[in-house]
């Protein structure tokens, strides 16, 4: 039910980037020794000691952080919701305390694209229809109220402590399917 689409059209290794894991589709971080966009995306990271930083001069894509090089220049370019909200919501952006921005550039760790859906419409890329959030909402607390009721009853071991943190990150791979 949690299990996220990771058909990815391109080898991430080859982009230098993390597998995919929680965003649908789509790679995760840049490896270690890589800069690029934030966070899971399929835009390639370039090599840390030959990536120039945002306003730097530059002659291709490649040799920029941001991968954006124009008129010679790397440019920062603005965080994107997931799936661009697949048309059925607008892209918002919020920083650390929730308050909306007008822009959020992926240079800026403390700002983060977020999905508002249209009704009837949910998930963080508002794929989820009514009866498929409802799910994912009853499977995530009946998840998480389970791993309450057996913490008491098993010898926590490094295995134990791992299988729990799979399973929350699982719950935890759209948020919005988690309630209060």
């Amino acid at each position: 039910l949690n299990q996220v689409d990771c058909s990815v059209q391109v080898s991430c290794a080859s982009l230098h980037r993390q597998d995919c894991r929680l965003t649908p589709k789509t790679c995760g971080s840049c490896l270690a020794g890589f800069a690029g966009l934030l966070g899971d995306s399929n835009a390639p990271c370039s090599s840390v000691s030959s990536s120039n930083s945002t306003h730097s001069w530059c002659k291709s894509n490649s040799s920029c952080a941001s991968g954006v090089c124009i008129m010679n220049t790397c440019v920062d370019v603005p965080q994107m919701c997931l799936n661009n909200c697949r048309n059925k919501g607008s892209c918002v952006f919020l920083d650390v305390n929730d308050h909306l921005l007008d822009s959020c550039p992926q240079s800026n760790a403390l700002c983060r694209p977020t999905c508002q859906c249209n009704k009837n419409v949910y998930g963080s890329d508002c794929s989820l229809s009514t009866s498929q959030y409802q799910q994912k909402l009853a499977f995530s607390e009946f998840a998480c109220g389970n791993i309450l009721r057996v913490a008491g009853m098993q010898t926590v071991t490094s295995d134990v402590m791992i299988a729990r943190a799979n399973v929350v990150l699982s719950i935890l791979a759209d948020a919005s399917t988690v309630s209060s």
